[in-house]
């Protein structure tokens, strides 16, 4: 009887339609027919699609035009469970954990998505291909913030070596499920940790947001250069300063640094606990307070370009020469 409701509903809409609507305007609205679909069992909704279709109309001024067709192997199961709380120890803390639950035709139970970590930006994927046989996916997604992201990794990093944690509470150990781990892959996690923790130390140092640029291979080449320079001051004598100028996408970087410490030309920090002189090394009673703007523009820059200025005609009148 499903079937035969099915078929007369396609019968009847698609007297003037041979193949589906290629309109890409808004519809009214959208009918997905569920005469084979079974919400209490998967397994049912299967069978009744067996070499059968599910065909989907868009109302446009209440004349229907299929938009599409659904078979058994396009048809997933999804389930959005209620939000918990994953607690991954002391050290990592607490997050809000959002269970998603999907199943396909292929699959023979379904695979549990757990969206964790800072930003839900952490994903435990739990496969089961046999009862009391699973296996578990660990992946991080870029987050927006760089000290998200290192959350993120270091909870991969030690999900790794003790895979539990709490869910509202009860414990979970995944040990037996999980699949040996190879050193490199413990190597190259370790690796982004500590990648990420120089860039979040520079990031914070130069006020300039450096992790939302790693996709663009342009601007990392430019970004290794400004770590190099920060990164090789050991080299300088006690008392040099090194003021430099670099290029970063279509803007400018100016940074000031000395053999302890370095600057964004224009960083408040500089303002307050900075004072940079500038003079002949021979003639230190003349030394005078130098001007970050003139030192920015003494490569011909355009002023405005560089990264962290701020116009303010008090700091300038406070700074100058």
């Amino acid at each position: 009887m499903k079937v035969l409701k099915q078929v007369a509903l396609d019968l009847n809409n698609t007297k003037t339609y041979r193949s589906l609507s290629k309109r890409t305007d808004k519809p009214d609205r959208i009918v997905i027919p569920t005469y084979l679909l079974d919400p209490e069992s998967f397994t049912k909704t299967m069978k009744n699609l067996e070499n059968q279709t599910l065909t989907t109309y868009a109302i446009y001024d209440d004349h229907p035009e299929p938009i599409g067709v659904f078979t058994s192997d396009n048809v997933q199961k999804l389930e959005i469970g209620q939000e918990k709380i994953i607690n991954f120890g002391a050290e990592l803390g607490s997050f809000s954990a959002k269970m998603l639950t999907k199943q396909s035709k292929e699959d023979d139970f379904p695979i549990i998505n757990i969206l964790t970590g800072a930003e839900g930006h952490l994903i435990i994927t739990v496969m089961t291909k046999k009862e009391h046989e699973q296996r578990l996916i660990l992946k991080a997604e870029k987050a927006n913030k760089i000290d998200s992201q290192l959350i993120n990794l270091r909870i991969m990093r030690q999900f790794i070596n003790k895979p539990t944690f709490k869910l509202d509470g009860n414990k979970m150990d995944f040990t037996k499920y999980m699949q040996d781990i190879s050193k490199s892959k413990k190597e190259e996690i370790d690796s982004w940790i500590e990648s990420l923790q120089i860039i979040n130390k520079v990031v914070r140092k130069l006020g300039i947001d450096f992790y939302s640029d790693l996709g663009n291979s342009q601007l990392v080449d430019q970004m290794n250069q400004i770590f190099d320079f920060v990164n090789s001051r050991k080299e300088l004598d006690k008392n040099q300063l090194i003021v430099k100028t670099f290029e970063y996408g279509q803007n400018y970087v100016g940074i000031a640094e000395t053999r302890d410490n370095y600057w964004n030309l224009f960083s408040k920090n500089m303002e307050k606990n900075t004072i940079i002189y500038g003079g002949y090394e021979n003639d230190i009673k003349h030394m005078v307070k130098a001007n970050p703007y003139l030192l920015a523009m003494r490569g011909n820059c355009s002023i405005n370009k560089y990264l962290g200025y701020n116009f303010s005609v008090d700091y300038r009148m406070k700074l100058a020469i």
